[in-house]
């Protein structure tokens, strides 16, 4: 039982590495990638066994010799070539993953394909990244939340930010927080947790988190309508605050931006030919961010204290560019 088992996986390596529809091999040369990379002799009639048994037992998609009269090649893979391309360019452009493991993580995608596909990924994927940080903690912190949730415990840890040397240090404070999701925002990826000292709900960059331990402690439960989602959603450019309900007349100009920010839940309703007021909910911090990136296509009109604080907040910068 073991050498056929050992033959169904030599002969699905050999057809994931070394065959495609322009790459069909014969029985003979699957023998001759097994001899020539695992120094085992195999016969021709074992192989067209372990292939029909791949098929009809395992449920691969290989095509056959009865099929096209060549020989055998693995019709689909773990992932299309589509999908490579995506999931690698998206590795690769994400800022918070090193050029280290980034480089690691493109090789295993890669590998999923065969040996003639590999390259043209590679090519079209390794293009200089000046953004990428140098923190290999990144999955070493998933891998220590992911832990410390699925044994319902507490994690502590520190937390870094850059000082005028532009060099990331610690804030010299100790968290403690009941972690309950890993979600990715503006293209970071953050902890969502409850931090029982400000008694709330919060989120920290998972990038600049150092230090973590998994702590002999029961996590605080999380309500169990909470959706991380719905949080991160509200939390505008991930401000944290308080979540409220703002009014804003905007331009049709922007209709796009606001529906792909806030999403398709936001209400809109028509105001006149030219704008239409959202019902936004965010925090106020977030909300005046945003506000001030569309300054000449947005009026916050509600609440009220929200619009007194943006015009208040103008006539100062305004004031720091009048000589």
């Amino acid at each position: 039982m073991a050498r056929k088992q050992s033959n169904d996986i030599l002969i699905l390596n050999i057809l994931k590495k070394y065959s495609d529809k322009n790459h069909i091999l014969t029985a003979k040369q699957i023998a001759e990638f097994i001899e020539s990379e695992y120094g085992i002799l195999i016969e021709r009639r074992t192989i067209y066994t372990t292939v029909s048994l791949l098929v009809e037992v395992y449920g691969y998609n290989i095509e056959t010799y009865k099929e096209n009269n060549k020989g055998c090649y693995l019709k689909q893979r773990e992932f299309d070539k589509s999908e490579i391309e995506l999931l690698c360019n998206s590795i690769y452009s994400s800022s918070h993953i090193s050029e280290e493991d980034t480089k690691k993580l493109i090789k295993k995608l890669c590998e999923s394909q065969s040996i003639y596909d590999r390259d043209e990924f590679t090519s079209n994927i390794y293009l200089s990244n000046g953004n990428k940080h140098n923190s290999q903690l990144f999955f070493t912190n998933i891998e220590l939340i992911k832990n410390a949730i699925s044994k319902n415990k507490k994690i502590e840890f520190e937390y870094l930010k850059y000082n005028m040397n532009k060099q990331l240090v610690t804030n010299g404070k100790t968290y403690k927080v009941s972690p309950y999701h890993i979600v990715e925002s503006e293209n970071n990826f953050y902890l969502i947790c409850f931090n029982e000292y400000r008694n709330s709900i919060n989120h920290y960059r998972l990038d600049k988190i150092t230090n973590m331990e998994i702590i002999d402690e029961r996590q605080d439960s999380a309500s169990n309508n909470f959706n991380p989602y719905e949080y991160v959603k509200n939390q505008v450019y991930m401000y944290a605050g308080k979540i409220e309900t703002f009014k804003v007349v905007c331009d049709n100009e922007i209709l796009d931006q606001v529906i792909e920010r806030f999403s398709t839940d936001t209400i809109i309703e028509y105001k006149d030919a030219h704008s239409f007021t959202a019902t936004i909910n965010s925090s106020v911090d977030g909300i005046v961010y945003w506000a001030f990136q569309f300054i000449n296509y947005c009026t916050v009109i509600e609440p009220q204290y929200v619009t007194d604080e943006i015009r208040k907040t103008l006539f100062k910068a305004t004031n720091k560019y009048i000589s």
